[in-house]
């Protein structure tokens, strides 16, 4: 987890130590990392840049209303896309 940081500023969140983007929405954005499981949490989340051999991803938001941290990573299932 030493290579795993999150930075906030005016208005987009930078996370290093990203091994895979599960999913980015409008409202919610699900990033696997070296330590496990982020999900961010507001309004206009896009992703501004990905580099994933790098590990890098800057989320640009309008407003920012949560993060979580968690252990379990997640794999994309189309399972739950048709509910």
């Amino acid at each position: 987890m030493d290579n795993e940081r999150i930075s906030i500023y005016s208005n987009s969140i930078t996370i290093n130590g990203v091994s895979n983007v599960v999913s980015i929405f409008d409202k919610e954005a699900v990033i696997n990392t070296e330590g496990g499981l982020i999900e961010v949490v507001g309004q206009g989340l896009t992703a501004s840049k990905l580099e994933l051999d790098k590990g890098l991803l800057v989320l640009s938001f309008e407003s920012l209303v949560n993060i979580r941290l968690g252990r379990e990573k997640r794999k994309l299932s189309l399972s739950n896309l048709f509910k």
